[in-house]
């Protein structure tokens, strides 16, 4: 008769810590991909809120032919002013969350939160998905209704001579316009120069990987240029604006 072999195969443990290793590489992997996946859900869900913008921005200029004034940068979700503009016809009031810049009376702008409430969308429109609130600078002169006219904004709108706000693909790159009548910035994953909806005052100070993102931030010393665009692969603001001379025609 014979013997039967009851002797158990046991991993050793060369063989086990493959195994481990593997279930390491696969769960690292599952992760960068599910990170990935929400990043670009969230920059997406962001586009579709700027889009949602820029129409309630139109709708906005159509029937009080101005623009608004920024929001207080400072306000948080629970203010009863959050998402409200700081000021109207043309005297935006500067708090200390928005500033004026520095910039000649022919270009001169505000920076400051995007009105949201004042625009007629919900709070949920004023951040972007990453949980920051959205950048809006405006060309201060836009916000005063031009009634002898009927038209937005203030008597030399009518001079295409007048420069108001520049954009660019990148710094060193041409310029796209130089009449933008606004900006409105997300500023992206980094977050680089954002203020969180739930955090006051507080700036994100986070050292920038893309120097280009500093000319997007609200600083003492910003002037009327943006960037909607870098060659550097690493920047992640994301951004509508709309020009003056559009604004115009759909508001008259």
């Amino acid at each position: 008769m014979m013997e039967k072999n009851n002797k158990k195969t046991a991993f050793s443990l060369i063989e086990l810590s493959i195994v481990i290793m593997i279930i390491a590489i696969i769960i690292s992997g599952a992760a960068t991909i599910s990170e990935t996946s929400i990043k670009k859900a969230k920059k997406e869900n962001t586009i579709n809120k700027l889009e949602q913008i820029k129409e309630a921005i139109n709708i906005y200029a159509y029937i009080n032919k101005k623009l608004p004034c920024p929001a207080s940068l400072h306000a948080i979700e629970t203010d009863s002013d959050y998402a409200k503009s700081v000021g109207d016809d043309g005297n935006c009031i500067v708090d200390s969350g928005s500033i004026i810049s520095s910039e000649g009376d022919s270009n001169k702008m505000v920076y400051g939160a995007l009105p949201a409430k004042t625009l007629g969308l919900s709070s949920e429109l004023a951040k972007d998905d990453f949980d920051n609130k959205f950048s809006y600078i405006v060309a201060v002169d836009l916000t005063e209704k031009y009634s002898e006219s009927g038209n937005l904004g203030f008597e030399a709108i009518d001079n295409e001579d007048t420069d108001l706000i520049t954009i660019k693909e990148g710094i060193s790159a041409s310029n796209i316009t130089e009449k933008a009548a606004y900006i409105v910035i997300s500023h992206g994953f980094n977050g680089y120069g954002a203020f969180n909806a739930n955090s006051g005052p507080s700036q994100n100070s986070t050292t920038s990987i893309v120097s280009d993102e500093e000319n997007n931030i609200y600083k003492s010393d910003y002037n009327n240029i943006f960037l909607i665009n870098s060659a550097n692969s690493n920047f992640d603001d994301i951004s509508i604006y709309n020009i003056r001379e559009n604004i115009m025609h759909q508001s008259g």
